[in-house]
């Protein structure tokens, strides 16, 4: 389970823009009455982002923690099972879209060079 989340961590941006694609041409296809097509397209992108959810949720079940992706797990599942197959795969995009943004968001401040305190001088104005 290590490999595939090392995986799924390395390749996650990627993933959300596969998602993001798939999640616009079903819509198209929705638009253009191929029902069908709609619905696959959705569980495929349920299926793609919520496979690493499961193995997060599972890896942090082996600690005893109950985390938000078992919560997001349950809710895909439950989501899949009664059939609202664009549900699971708009759940499934926000979390992982939200994911990406946490990232970049950590990348970015990690990057940033804060200024040693003695360089501010406070004035006021007279």
């Amino acid at each position: 389970m290590g490999k595939a989340q090392g995986f799924f961590n390395r390749h996650q941006q990627q993933n959300v823009w596969a998602m993001t694609g798939l999640i616009i041409f079903a819509e198209l296809s929705r638009l253009t009455n191929l029902g069908q097509a709609y619905s696959l397209l959705m569980v495929l992108v349920a299926i793609m982002g919520g496979v690493p959810l499961v193995l997060r949720a599972v890896s942090a079940l082996t600690y005893r923690v109950i985390s938000i992706e078992l919560l997001v797990a349950v809710a895909i599942v439950g989501a899949l099972i009664i059939g609202e197959y664009n549900e699971a795969a708009i759940v499934v995009w926000l979390f992982n879209l939200g994911d990406v943004l946490e990232a970049l968001t950590d990348e970015l401040s990690n990057q940033a060079q804060l200024c040693p305190e003695e360089n501010f001088k406070w004035t006021l104005p007279a």
